[in-house]
């Protein structure tokens, strides 16, 4: 895992756009926060990060509204809102909407497990690795199947015998094949 941070800082590995866009959303918008209308959140994206949502960008034009709901819509399933402010609709998002996938991408400090899962059964030390958040994961049928073996974030749907979340980068790929999970 620490290698692929690496490689990620170095650039050698990119991560997909809707990740980049919900971690940028996550450092712009302010805890305390419950609303925040998309001109806004746009504003914040590109002051804040041009190179990946201004003009700059590799997509040659500034992000917008529909580009970053269609984002949001199609990998999280989360939709914009309007809300009455001061007698106008303004549509935006809210804090709450956006707060389970942060949460899943441990953006959330909140939301972050108390302390380690535990196995089913003791791990071998040839057996484990050790996932971003410190946690022993292993890739066998006895490990608890509430969370990534990879990233250690906790399944939405736990299944039996899945061990590998639906995240598509190298490394998830990669236990895929190894652990056989879908």
């Amino acid at each position: 895992m620490e290698r692929i941070k690496i490689e990620r800082e170095d650039g050698i590995v990119q991560q997909r756009p809707h990740i980049v866009l919900l971690t940028h959303l996550h450092k712009v918008w302010s805890p305390d926060e419950a609303f925040v209308s998309t001109e806004d959140l746009l504003d914040r994206l590109v002051r804040d990060n041009p190179q990946m949502w201004g003009i700059e960008s590799s997509f040659g034009k500034r992000l917008t509204a529909q580009r970053m709901g269609r984002m949001l819509v199609s990998a999280y399933n989360i939709h914009s809102d309007r809300l009455d402010v001061d007698g106008t609709k303004v549509r935006g998002y809210r804090r709450s909407t956006l707060a389970p996938a942060f949460g899943r991408f441990g953006l959330d400090p909140s939301r972050k497990p108390a302390g380690p899962v535990q196995p089913a059964e003791p791990v071998p030390k040839e057996d484990a690795t050790l996932c971003s958040v410190g946690v022993a994961a292993q890739e066998s049928a006895t490990r608890a199947t509430d969370q990534c073996s990879v990233c250690c974030q906790p399944f939405l749907l736990p299944l039996p015998g899945k061990t590998v979340c639906e995240i598509r980068d190298d490394a998830h790929t990669a236990a895929r094949g190894l652990v056989g999970a879908r």
